[in-house]
Formats: C-alpha cells, sequence, structure tokens
C-alpha cells in the first residue's frame, strides 16, 4: 500500500511537472532516504512533491532541478543538521540566482556540507557577516544550528549584490566549481 500511494505520488509529480517518471520515482525515493523519514514515507513524500510543485510552479526553478539537487545533498545536509525544507530554499535560491543546473548545485551544496566546519569555511562565513557560534549562559562556545547559518546564508546573498557562486565556492573550500 505504501509502495502504491509513493508510486502515485511520483506519478503526480511527473505529469504535474512535466518530469520523466524514473527520475520522479527516484529522487522520492532518494530524499526519503536521505532525511532517513522511511517511517513517514507517504507524508513525507508528499510533502516533498507538493513542495517541488509549489516552487516550479512559482517560476523559482524546476521540480526537475530541485529533484537533482536534492537526490546529491539530501544525505549530506541531514548528516549536518539542516532539514529538507532549508536544504530545498537554498538549492531553489542557487539555481535562480546562478543559472545552474540542479545536478550542478546539488553537487556544490554536498560539497558545502561536507566542508562547512572547515577553518576556511569558517572565515568565509564570518567575512559575509554570518555567524558560526553562539555563547550559552555558562559563557560556552557552541557552534550554531546550521540549519539558522543557511537561512542568514540566504538572506545574505539575496539582499547584497554578493555573488552567490563565488561565496559557496569559497565557503566549501573551492572543492566543487559549478561547471561553466
Amino acid at each position: 500500500n505504501t509502495v502504491m500511494k509513493l508510486t502515485n505520488l511520483s506519478a503526480k509529480l511527473a505529469v504535474a511537472d512535466n518530469m520523466n517518471v524514473d527520475l520522479a520515482n527516484r529522487a522520492v525515493e532518494s530524499v526519503i532516504n536521505g532525511y532517513q523519514k522511511q517511517g513517514q514515507a507517504v507524508q513525507f513524500a508528499t510533502h516533498v512533491v507538493d513542495s517541488w510543485t509549489k516552487i516550479a510552479h512559482n517560476a523559482q526553478s524546476s521540480a526537475t532541478d530541485l529533484a537533482e539537487a536534492l537526490m546529491r545533498t539530501g544525505a549530506a545536509a541531514k548528516a549536518v543538521g539542516v532539514d529538507f525544507d532549508t536544504t530545498n530554499a537554498l538549492a531553489s535560491a542557487m539555481i535562480k540566482s546562478t543559472g545552474r543546473s540542479g545536478a550542478e548545485v546539488g553537487n556544490a551544496l554536498k560539497s558545502l556540507f561536507s566542508s562547512i566546519h572547515s577553518k576556511k569555511a569558517l572565515q568565509q562565513l564570518q567575512e559575509l557577516g554570518i555567524e558560526m557560534y553562539r555563547v550559552d549562559e555558562q559563557g560556552q562556545k557552541h557552534f550554531r544550528n546550521l540549519h539558522n547559518v543557511f537561512v542568514d546564508l540566504m538572506i545574505t546573498s539575496r539582499t547584497t549584490a554578493r555573488n552567490m557562486e563565488k561565496d559557496l565556492l569559497a565557503i566549501s573550500g573551492g572543492r566543487r566549481k559549478l561547471a561553466a
């Protein structure tokens, strides 16, 4: 029953957003697995499909590009505590602002999430005015929740004339250049 519901959701995505049905199936399954939502597969997949469809219909980025991006970066985002909605929004913003494909953006985000705690990334984020640490009541320094860091990054890149592609390349240590 769950498999049939997931197949129907993938078919809905394929029809509503003119996506290849095989890609739709793989993307939905990949995002469920990447975010470890097997126990809530149908509910989570419904949210994913609705989210991609809404973004695509608002002309932010295509559902195919979002699927390609999230297939590549979902597990890396989950590993550092960045939820689906934040990753989806970041991917959409990057796709729209850089004009790159979802696959390229997904690979860049995967590198970014993998290297976010490196010295170079911390320095680059500080240069963008994004704080990576918080101080608790006892005066102990802790990494901020990465969800909040990435929200700050999206806001910074949207409200300034900064080049998001250059900034993200620097933050990821230059390991994943968006292809020309």
